[in-house]
């Protein structure tokens, strides 16, 4: 029991990011990752027009599909501690002791992640209706997005 009071109060001494502030940072993401798509067809396309091949085309567009799908985990797992899109809030992700996130750790976040998606966004939507302001994707893998903001 002291160890879930200790865990509580180490949790308040950081600064959660908020519902409408985390939605923001991943709207920054999917910009991103639209550029990123966008010059990536671009270039396949000119690949594709040089050296016509189907295998090709679609291995290449397979790599991209891997890529975005890693976009998340790799960035929480690096020093960074979070996508671009949390840069730009100054946003962080952590596990329960505030420590950086392996990318064993990010990538069963983004797993949880599919599943407050596929639960038609409701583990998202806990993030404006918990207290410590964890979505269903913080809570089964214990992270939390902090704030790392100067006040």
């Amino acid at each position: 029991m002291n160890e879930l009071l200790l865990d509580d109060l180490e949790h308040d001494k950081l600064k959660q990011a908020g519902f409408w502030l985390r939605l923001r940072a991943t709207f920054v993401d999917i910009m991103i990752l639209l550029i990123f798509t966008g010059f990536f067809g671009i270039l396949l396309s000119l690949v594709y027009y040089a050296m016509p091949s189907e295998m090709l085309y679609d291995t290449g567009w397979m790599l991209w599909g891997v890529l975005c799908l890693l976009y998340n985990p790799l960035m929480e797992s690096s020093k960074s501690q979070g996508s671009l899109g949390k840069l730009v809030f100054n946003f962080k992700v952590v596990d329960k002791d505030g420590g950086r996130l392996t990318f064993g750790h990010a990538l069963l976040r983004f797993v949880a992640k599919l599943l407050s998606f596929a639960l038609f966004f409701a583990g998202f939507i806990m993030i404006g209706l918990s207290d410590k302001k964890e979505g269903l994707h913080d809570m089964i893998v214990k992270t939390s997005v902090i704030s790392t903001q100067k006040e």
